[in-house]
């Protein structure tokens, strides 16, 4: 079992190591993590039980953001990635740069109940030592045992004050791979294979090759909006010509409608740093345009073709909460996105991603 702490602002300071002889004895002795037993009462599992999961209203204080990209490609086609203008229009103080620490390593088979139960009694030590409260990150196995023992244990244990967390990394390529799942055989796969390869796809709709996996996710998201924007408003959607240059004469038949007019300023005043972040976040113009979509995808629903890639828009959407939150450290967000999850993971046959979320 390995062990990695990450800690926000670092206070780690760099220092020179000096070249020594080492012994393994002089490792084990001063790196040793203490083995601790399961009682045979832990050891049972406890019955899991599922309660009425209650929706919590949680508003994403920067959705607007969100809506401008969306509609950018007809907007203003030169533009970043959602990632990039996400990076780009966040500016200000932030708590510090993080620090990561390798600890100590526990010689046993991970998936061991009792390599485990050592491993939380070790992070608790530690806590406490720092007045700390520890949040553990495991992929799904292990993250159930833990689970499983942290429920075992008497409440007035040190285990019960943990935050366990399902790995991120990993719960986003489960929902990857049931999007792909899902949308197997929509022609998906075929509109992937017009920028990346045959074999590469494959990997991409398991959920294996996350980073394509996500920007092709990202670009038939914008392309899919930009139809509905197009629909919405009565404009070309050959606004962007095949070479990926503004059409000139698209721009000049460009509806002089004040809501657009007002959200294309609103984009390039973010991208060139003359418009500021709060007028966006405020502006109604943005919050009219999304509303004026969700009418058009609503009047869609009784067709069977139009719904499938409606949903596939929301678990795109989902998909960008999900890497928002995990980006923002926004914790009601990230227990939004993954709840939003549950549908999806049930419906993909993930269930023990269900179970565990």
């Amino acid at each position: 079992m390995g062990i990695i702490a990450s800690f926000t602002p670092g206070k780690v300071k760099a220092k020179p190591v000096p070249r020594i002889q080492v012994l393994s004895e002089d490792i084990i002795r001063v790196g040793r993590i203490n083995i601790k037993y399961l009682d045979s009462q832990h050891t049972n599992k406890p019955p899991v039980t599922f309660k009425e999961l209650r929706a919590k209203k949680v508003v994403d204080s920067t959705a607007n953001v969100d809506i401008l990209w969306e509609v950018s490609l007809i907007l203003h086609p030169s533009r970043p990635t959602w990632s990039g203008l996400m990076q780009s229009v966040h500016k200000g103080t932030y708590p510090g740069k993080s620090a990561t620490v390798f600890l100590s390593m526990i010689d046993m088979d991970p998936g061991n109940p009792t390599c485990v139960y050592s491993t939380l009694c070790y992070i608790s030590d530690l806590a406490r030592k720092n007045n700390i409260t520890p949040i553990l990150t495991f992929d799904q196995p292990l993250w159930y045992k833990a689970m499983m023992i942290v429920e075992s244990q008497p409440s007035s244990s040190l285990l019960k004050s943990f935050v366990l967390r399902l790995g991120g990394l990993h719960t986003q390529m489960s929902l990857l791979g049931s999007i792909g799942h899902l949308m197997a055989g929509s022609g998906l796969q075929e509109l992937f294979e017009l920028v990346y390869a045959e074999n590469t796809v494959k990997h991409m709709l398991s959920g294996k090759a996350i980073v394509r996996a996500i920007r092709a996710h990202f670009l038939v998201d914008a392309a899919l909006r930009a139809i509905l924007l197009a629909k919405a408003y009565d404009l070309p959607v050959s606004h962007v010509t095949e070479d990926d240059q503004p059409n000139t004469d698209a721009e000049e038949s460009f509806p002089q409608n004040e809501d657009l007019k007002e959200a294309q300023g609103l984009l390039k005043g973010l991208l060139d740093g003359t418009e500021t972040l709060d007028n966006v976040l405020s502006s109604e113009s943005v919050t009219r345009i999304a509303q004026r979509i969700n009418h058009v995808k609503d009047a869609m629903v009784d067709q069977r073709t139009a719904k499938l890639w409606i949903q596939y828009l929301d678990m795109v959407k989902i998909l960008q909460l999900f890497i928002k939150a995990e980006r923002t450290g926004n914790w009601e967000l990230h227990l939004d996105a993954v709840r939003k999850m549950l549908p999806i993971f049930a419906a993909a046959g993930h269930i023990l991603y269900a179970k565990s979320v």
